[in-house]
């Protein structure tokens, strides 16, 4: 169960955040339905979608019509370091 300290939803966001940053999910991979992250952390389906609906938000997430929800592929501007202002 979640703490209580923490809204249910930031709580259900940030293990996902953590679990997406660690590589716990590589970029492609679709994530686990909403109800089986509801199921999995013991919420409600609803505060799983908004969970997931603010990691969309911040593009940590993609949502693809008729697919799931999945983390993207890094843009090629990912990769490119930033010029040195020397």
């Amino acid at each position: 169960m979640l703490k209580r300290t923490a809204t249910k939803h930031r709580s259900v966001r940030q293990y996902l955040e953590t679990a997406i940053l660690a590589g716990d999910f590589q970029p492609g991979d679709q994530l686990p339905s909403e109800i089986d992250i509801a199921r999995k952390y013991g919420v409600s389906y609803m505060t799983a979608r908004k969970a997931v609906a603010e990691l969309v938000a911040s593009d940590l997430l993609e949502r693809r019509a008729s697919k799931g929800t999945f983390v993207p592929n890094p843009s090629a501007s990912e990769y490119h370091l930033p010029r040195s202002t020397l």
